[in-house]
């Protein structure tokens, strides 16, 4: 089995709460990571959502997406290497987001 080292003696399979978060804009790919707190939600940078997609401010001056995340982001749990996910061969699990929310600044 192949694995990724990141640093000396570290291999990912020691942090199952990580995520790989799969942005996908036209053709192009982005990725962040994410943590997962619990049976629902899995936290992540804001700016994994807004600096290649569209977010726009609402009346209250909160940030929003405006694009529907099931057609732009896969949520990846279980990777080991991420040049499987690549080749869509990687046995984890791939889910899309429900919702999205923006933490205001």
């Amino acid at each position: 089995e192949k694995r990724i080292k990141f640093s000396p003696g570290y291999e990912p399979s020691h942090r199952p709460w990580m995520t790989f978060i799969q942005i996908r804009k036209g053709q192009s790919k982005y990725k962040c990571g994410g943590s997962i707190i619990n049976n629902y939600w899995i936290l992540s940078a804001g700016h994994c959502f807004c600096e290649h997609l569209k977010c726009k401010s609402t009346k209250k001056g909160k940030l929003r997406i405006d694009y529907n995340p099931q057609n732009h982001i896969r949520i990846i749990t279980g990777l080991k290497d991420i040049d499987l996910v690549q080749a869509d061969e990687c046995n984890c699990q791939i889910s899309k987001p429900v919702k999205i929310h923006i933490h205001p600044l």
